[in-house]
């Protein structure tokens, strides 16, 4: 099972990771992508990542919206079906470019909805065929795009199955069924 922390209260947080872990015997830690419109790579959460890394954490993430993009951004467009993916995909970007990724060697993450759109983004702009098809250079986007796991919840169709097999091969993908989140 996965404790849910009380983000953005980073020292509330601290305490249900002590007591999730060493009462309950939490399998892992659940969070939703954004908090106040504030994604996990926030500076402010670095306590908190670094707690979960020491004790070898799984972190599972599910995509919400951002509080700008929540209602009515676009007109008659539910949040479900861009601004989830797309609020899932910043998360990921701002764990790897905050250096959180780097710095929480021993955490395993979890994104919701194979990674959302993080694959739809210009974020691995540059990579090719010949890349994609070799090992990833320590500490880059691609080494840790593919250290994480991704499910399958809402995401299991050829498409995004193909795009998880050809960057980051099955053995991360795991399934997902997304009740409950």
């Amino acid at each position: 099972h996965f404790a849910v922390l009380p983000l953005p209260d980073v020292d509330a947080s601290l305490h249900e990771i002590e007591y999730a872990f060493d009462t309950l015997k939490a399998d892992g830690v659940g969070f939703v992508s954004s908090y106040n419109d504030r994604w996990l790579g926030d500076a402010s959460f670095a306590p908190m990542w670094e707690e979960l890394n020491r004790r070898k954490a799984v972190v599972y993430t599910h995509a919400t919206a951002p509080g700008c993009c929540m209602w009515n951004f676009q007109p008659g467009v539910g949040p479900t079906t861009i601004e989830l993916s797309s609020d899932l995909a910043r998360t990921i970007v701002s764990i790897i470019e905050s250096g959180t990724a780097r710095r929480t060697p021993d955490v395993r993450f979890i994104w919701s909805h194979g990674g959302g759109s993080i694959w739809a983004q210009r974020y691995l702009g540059g990579e090719t065929a010949e890349s994609l098809a070799r090992p990833a250079p320590a500490d880059s986007k691609l080494y840790h795009l593919r250290r994480f796991y991704y499910d399958t919840a809402a995401s299991a169709d050829a498409v995004h199955v193909g795009i998880l097999k050809m960057i980051v091969s099955t053995p991360p993908v795991v399934f997902g069924t997304e009740y409950p989140w």
